[in-house]
């Protein structure tokens, strides 16, 4: 009997304190061994996206974008230690947001510029880097009429690139060709 009091008892302290059933499966569970810096060297910059001609009669797609971390006014407001994890959020964290997930994860919010297009910002993405450490991350954005998907790696290599052409994902590339232009900067402060 007095063992299963104690059972229960752990699994009623479990279910009040989530942060200690992520915590106990994971030593290093919100410990993160990178920060603003590392993602925007990894992200920030220039880039080429280019999809091949699928076929006869069609045209191959390129954009250059800027890319800067995004200055999403909302997130702005949030708690001024936006890089430490909320109590409950189990340490998910965005690096001007924090979300409430059960999971190690960033979110990195992202302004696109179209280059040689009107300065205001003409696309939105993000970039989810999963776990601990930054080995790579899921970039997601809407880039002029296009969706765009890719990982990027923390040294600012893309790959397995997938850009929505009319209902269907093509492959194509995404490769850094420059830093942020300074117009594309954000501005001090965010």
């Amino acid at each position: 009997m007095k063992k299963l009091f104690v059972a229960l008892l752990g699994v009623a302290a479990l279910v009040l304190n989530p942060v200690g059933a992520c915590s106990m499966f994971s030593d290093r569970a919100g410990v993160f061994e990178f920060g603003d810096a590392e993602v925007r060297a990894a992200v920030e910059g220039t880039w080429t996206i280019t999809v091949p001609a699928s076929g006869p009669g069609t045209a191959p797609i390129e954009y250059t974008i800027a890319i800067a971390q995004g200055t999403d006014p909302v997130a702005q407001r949030s708690a001024p230690r936006s890089l430490v994890a909320t109590a409950a959020a189990c340490s998910d964290r965005t690096l001007v947001r924090s979300a409430s997930a059960c999971g190690d994860s960033t979110t990195v919010p992202l302004d696109l510029q179209l280059v040689n297009a009107p300065p205001e910002p003409s696309g939105r993405g993000k970039l989810v880097i999963w776990g601990t450490s930054f080995g790579q991350g899921e970039l997601r954005a809407f880039v002029g009429v296009h969706q765009v998907s890719a990982s990027i790696d923390s040294s600012g290599t893309a790959s397995r690139v997938r850009v929505l052409v009319d209902n269907d994902y093509r492959d194509g590339t995404m490769v850094r060709v420059g830093p942020l232009p300074p117009a594309a900067a954000p501005s001090p402060g965010t």
